[in-house]
């Protein structure tokens, strides 16, 4: 199956986790392998998914239970 990667900005320097929620739902559709910092480009993260669908998506990135970025 193909990996989706979804960058998205965040405060730098935060260890992240990342989900996807189907536009409009609450209920977590996709949780992300990896979430990586750029390292030339500080506060850009790649969040890394395998087998998405397609659809219209929400991502929520969480520096622990904060939700820092939603994109």
């Amino acid at each position: 199956m193909a990996t989706q990667t979804v960058e998205f900005q965040a405060p730098t320097g935060l260890t992240l986790t990342a989900k996807l929620f189907t536009a409009g739902d609450d209920t977590v559709a996709y949780t992300a392998s990896a979430v990586t910092e750029a390292t030339n480009r500080k506060g850009v993260y790649a969040a890394t998914f395998s087998s998405v669908a397609s659809n219209t998506y929400q991502l929520i990135a969480m520096d622990g239970t904060d939700a820092v970025a939603i994109w």
